[in-house]
């Protein structure tokens, strides 16, 4: 069996496997196929090479079979899955907070990712600055590198945020900045699944984030966080504050948060729905 992920792995690894009659299970994490139509007829050439197609979230196959890259009758979505037990082992931040001066009674903002356009961390510092007019103290805490590092430090400088913004860099151990977080903020433009809001969902920090791709099918607004329309600066300031200042609020999202993703979002959970998808496949169903 031969498991790959996004459509470059595929595209190399589908016909040697084909040739050796290996069954390929190809799992995409995100929604591309708007970009370009050079890139859906590479999927399509690519996905004819696998089995089974798996979206991680049904945003996620939904769109991939509306574009025509790949037949319905070969999709499944597993969603992903974190390590429950080691993420809760991150309750306090602690330490984290002591190696970049931030005070133990700052409120902090924080998000983990890949510093690239799509994730928009440009809205979280522009949000971020709407905040810290009310909270002089407020700190807000990237966690990530990427193309865009450069850029948002301007922006920040920009913005008047000064010190009050930590830019951390690439951390290989990201999981024990969360304990740091008073709320985590993710304003990606698009989105699968992503892994940081299960992780920070699992530590039990409060989220909030833009209700892109299967994001909304993790976080219940005003049960288990709060969702903001893509883009929306003036609503993810907002949400932020509410967080920060009702803090009985943020405590119950917390709880419920955590709930979720013990329930269903555990990488045990995942492990067994791929296990049994490998089954199939290889039974050739």
């Amino acid at each position: 069996m031969v498991h790959t992920h996004q459509v470059g792995a595929l595209f190399y690894g589908g016909p040697p496997a084909r040739r050796l009659s290996v069954p390929v299970v190809h799992t995409e994490h995100g929604k591309h196929y708007d970009r370009s139509w050079r890139l859906r007829i590479l999927a399509r050439y690519s996905f004819a090479y696998a089995n089974r197609y798996v979206g991680v979230a049904s945003d996620v196959t939904e769109h991939a079979v509306a574009r025509y890259v790949v037949c319905k009758r070969k999709t499944a979505t597993i969603v992903n899955g974190v390590d429950i037990a080691k993420f809760t082992a991150y309750r306090s931040g602690d330490a984290v907070r002591k190696a970049l001066s931030i005070p133990d009674t700052a409120p902090v903002v924080g998000t983990v990712g890949r510093l690239e356009p799509v994730k928009n961390q440009a809205l979280l510092l522009r949000a971020f600055a709407n905040v810290a007019e009310q909270l002089s103290d407020a700190r807000l805490l990237i966690v990530g590198d990427g193309t865009q590092l450069e850029t948002l430090g301007s922006l920040a400088g920009e913005l008047g945020l000064g010190d009050r913004v930590h830019f951390t860099g690439y951390q290989a151990d990201a999981a024990a900045y969360l304990g740091a977080m008073d709320v985590f903020c993710l304003t990606s433009d698009s989105e699968g699944l992503p892994l940081s809001l299960l992780e920070a969902m699992a530590v039990g920090v409060p989220v909030v984030a833009s209700a892109v791709g299967g994001v909304p099918g993790v976080v219940r607004d005003d049960e288990s966080g709060r969702l903001f329309p893509r883009g929306d600066i003036a609503a993810a300031a907002g949400a932020i504050k509410q967080m920060l200042v009702d803090r009985n609020l943020a405590h119950r999202f917390s709880r419920e948060a955590s709930k979720v993703v013990n329930q269903q979002f555990s990488l045990d959970t995942t492990a067994m729905a791929y296990d049994k998808l490998y089954e199939a496949v290889a039974a050739g169903k």
